[in-house]
């Protein structure tokens, strides 16, 4: 690909505009040894107009526009692809055609808007997923996200999302209709399908029929991913039973695109590297489309240290990455910093509310310690937990960090703050997975980065959280699941199986009866005697699809497993 241009004045040796889709630009020097390799070739052969050429390891391309002046295009791959070539001297040519009819003091106005249009590559992605996704839903949120803040009214695909050298545009269909409806102009312009299994899940039936209508219909690559790590075995079972190729779960829109552009092939690089190297338009991942129930409590959002001396955040927490007290924290860390607490009891737990939100608070010597959640959590059962904080704080105070939302900057108290107010109760029969490898190197502390590394490398699905912390105390390996987890490079999965018995807790209401088409008949068999095995085979369903639906069940506590 294509990842910088510049357009060139010979006579002035100078830049005149550029445009770059990589984080790494095009120094002086490099393009000092573009001309001079310019005027060599020159030499050789005065009429060539474009040259490639290799230089300083790099493709590039170099087109002559004027007498005195050059575009230089730098592609990422050795050597420069045809595509590449052929987009060069597009470019080539509609710069020559303006830089006629006007002048090039008039063209490198014009320069950074014709090379975007003509050297980014349009991708298109179709996300076949629920129009009404819930808040587990994680890439039918980030899809949802994408079409509400860069859709555009009467047209199928939204506006273009940049990333790296791409220009990204994304539509949605849903399972139903990709099989019933005719095959449109905007289905054949995909040029990758992401196939996401969330509740309501579409029957294995259903399935077949996607895979074989994209199959029939297109040549385009077909990827699945699970809604969440709950579906990550059903996913796989489509994997497996299909042939298709597994993205990462993702709810940022920008990381479940380069996952998907990965898993597909259109990069050779892990979404981190690519962040890393690319240009990436990150506004979409800050805007959240679907917000909770209203009924449903939001949960640890935020914990800050704030130092009263200085009136600052001395260390800073966000238990999710979209947390609108981003934004807030300034304004945050000052109502900390004049809480007012008992003399009487200084070192007492407080709980201060406002609106939806509950500020817990202990203050010791000049810190004072905030956990910030929702206003259903149970104070009295924090507040034990809650004391061990400051101690756990200052046996290793962390050094002041300027973007506390880079977790690959954490200390290791983050891991005993996760242990002791982790962000939800992982069940104990729920086993942490290995889905993908960090980038370890780019942990900033050593022991947390080795100790980190060393968890991860032993979840491999074995072993449940009950064995993995046996303790009811703080537990680092506990925190570093959670830490590890948050950066998606675990996955958690119940474990039941065909031979495990289910138990009915509740009745299911309406929104869990439309989880699956057949759920009114499955938990009408559920009395704790009957196998999942002895269910699907008296339902003849396959006993994987059924050990997800029990799965997602007991998710929302409808059933639990029969113990012994």
């Amino acid at each position: 690909m294509i990842v910088n241009a510049v357009l060139f004045d010979l006579l002035g040796s100078k830049a005149l505009a550029s445009i770059s889709f990589s984080k790494e630009k095009v120094t002086d020097e490099f393009l000092q040894s573009i001309v001079e390799t310019y005027y060599q070739l020159m030499q050789e052969d005065s009429a060539r107009e474009f040259v490639t050429t290799e230089i300083e390891g790099k493709s590039t391309c170099i087109c002559k526009v004027s007498e005195v002046t050059i575009i230089v295009g730098v592609s990422d791959t050795i050597p420069i692809s045809d595509p590449d070539i052929e987009r060069m001297k597009r470019f080539q040519e509609a710069s020559t055609k303006d830089i006629l009819q006007s002048s090039v003091r008039d063209f490198k106005e014009e320069f950074t808007a014709l090379a975007d249009a003509l050297l980014r590559e349009r991708l298109r992605v179709c996300f076949i997923a629920s129009k009404d996704p819930s808040f587990e839903d994680k890439p039918g949120t980030a899809v949802e996200s994408i079409l509400q803040n860069r859709g555009q009214k009467g047209r199928r695909y939204s506006a273009p999302l940049l990333i790296g050298p791409y220009g990204v545009e994304v539509m949605r269909i849903s399972h139903d209709e990709l099989v019933k409806v005719d095959w449109s102009e905007d289905l054949s312009s995909a040029s990758l399908f992401v196939l996401v299994i969330s509740p309501p899940f579409p029957t294995a039936d259903r399935v077949e029929q996607i895979v074989l209508r994209i199959r029939d219909e297109s040549e385009s690559q077909l990827v699945v991913v699970p809604g969440s790590d709950e579906q990550l075995e059903l996913a796989r079972e489509y994997e497996d039973l299909y042939g298709l190729d597994l993205s990462d779960v993702s709810s940022q829109p920008s990381h479940l695109l380069l996952s998907s552009m990965a898993v597909a092939g259109f990069m050779d690089m892990h979404p981190e590297l690519a962040y890393q190297k690319w240009e990436i338009d990150r506004t979409i991942d800050y805007v959240s489309a679907v917000e909770e129930k209203e009924e449903r409590d939001v949960g640890h959002q935020a914990f800050f240290v704030v130092d009263r001396q200085t009136g600052e955040a001395a260390y800073s927490y966000y238990y999710d990455e979209r947390s609108k007290l981003l934004e807030m924290a300034p304004n945050i860390v000052a109502a900390i910093s004049a809480f007012k607490f008992d003399p009487a009891n200084p070192t007492e737990t407080s709980v201060f509310r406002t609106g939806d939100l509950s500020y817990i608070t202990i203050e010791r010597g000049h810190r004072v310690y905030t956990l910030i959640t929702g206003t259903g959590v149970d104070v009295e059962a924090l507040r034990e937990r809650f004391s061990f904080l400051p101690d756990l704080f200052m046996d290793e105070v962390p050094e002041l960090i300027d973007d506390p939302t880079d977790l690959f900057r954490s200390p290791p108290f983050t891991l005993k703050l996760l242990a002791t107010l982790p962000p939800e109760t992982i069940p104990s029969r729920m086993a942490p997975k290995q889905s993908r490898a960090l980038l370890w190197e780019r942990f900033e502390n050593a022991p947390l980065r080795d100790f980190i590394e060393a968890v991860w490398n032993r979840l491999d699905g074995s072993l449940t959280m009950s064995l993995l912390v046996p303790g009811k105390g703080p537990e680092m390996v506990l925190g570093a699941i959670h830490l590890l987890h948050r950066m998606g490079a675990i996955s958690l999965e119940l474990k039941i199986g065909p031979d495990d018995s289910p138990v009915l807790l509740k009745e299911p209401n309406d929104e869990v009866l439309s989880l699956y088409s057949r759920v009114d008949e499955i938990i009408g068999l559920v009395d704790g005697s009957l196998t999942i095995e002895e269910i699907a085979t008296e339902l003849k369903i396959q006993p994987s699809v059924l050990v997800t639906v029990f799965a997602e069940l007991h998710r929302r506590e409808v059933i639990t497993i029969k113990e012994g």
